[in-house]
């Protein structure tokens, strides 16, 4: 029997029309693929990471790949503490070849680079990233030490053994003299007042130019809308140490 009288012409040509479309915007589809092409490459992170569960809604502890200065994860995988804590280890698949770092990482919901606590550069020949987490504290508090403190504040609080304004903001020192500390440039204003940054002295030098009538106006140190929100979210959370 002829396939005619099976499939009717008008039929048949609505069944062939996703293929014609197909091969009319073939031009497009390699590329589509080159996209997403990937190596194979797999990164692997071993130990126990803690304090993962203090970040708020929007953060995600992960492990991600990036390239070259930039600042989004080109993939990423969220780290589950307990699970890696039970196996010792969590793998990340399908690294793509343009992936030149694997990072322990906080990013926010458009995989957007927060704090990173471990970065382990890709070898060039393509072989497995591995990663060791020692008990590696990626809590809010230690991302706001790391990215915000140490780089930016403790140049003048604390480094060198001069802490101006009486403040010290040294790893091991700074969550103790911030949080439920009163200024001592405004005494009626407490520094961090934790769950309430509008009402921390703080976040108002960071993000207003309050302190311009001091000495210095902190607001040109941390320009960075990340590391703001960073700050404020943290106190937003509690401020946990």
């Amino acid at each position: 029997m002829s396939i005619h009288n099976i499939i009717k012409p008008g039929l048949l040509a609505v069944a062939c029309l996703p293929f014609i479309l197909a091969s009319c915007d073939e031009g497009d589809i390699p590329n589509k693929v080159a996209d997403v092409d990937r190596s194979g490459r797999t990164a692997r992170l071993e130990g126990s990471v803690v304090k993962a569960d203090e970040w708020p809604a929007g953060y995600s502890v992960a492990l991600a790949g990036f390239g070259d200065a930039d600042e989004y994860a080109m993939i990423s995988k969220t780290v589950d503490p307990s699970a890696l804590e039970k196996t010792g280890t969590m793998t990340l698949s399908g690294v793509p070849a343009d992936v030149t770092s694997i990072e322990l990482c906080v990013i926010d919901r458009l995989r957007r680079r927060v704090a990173s606590f471990v970065t382990v550069k890709c070898d060039a020949d393509g072989g497995e990233v591995v990663i060791t987490a020692d008990g590696t504290d990626v809590g809010p508090m230690a991302a706001v030490q790391s990215e915000v403190f140490n780089t930016t504040c403790a140049n003048c609080h604390g480094a060198s053994n001069h802490a101006a304004a009486g403040l010290s903001l040294l790893a091991g020192e700074s969550h103790a003299q911030l949080v439920g500390a009163r200024s001592t440039v405004e005494a009626e204003s407490m520094r961090v007042v934790a769950g309430n940054p509008d009402e921390s002295l703080l976040w108002e030098i960071l993000s207003t130019d309050k302190s311009a009538s001091w000495r210095y106006d902190h607001s040109v140190e941390v320009v960075s809308t990340v590391r703001l929100d960073l700050v404020r979210n943290w106190i937003m959370a509690g401020a946990p140490e």
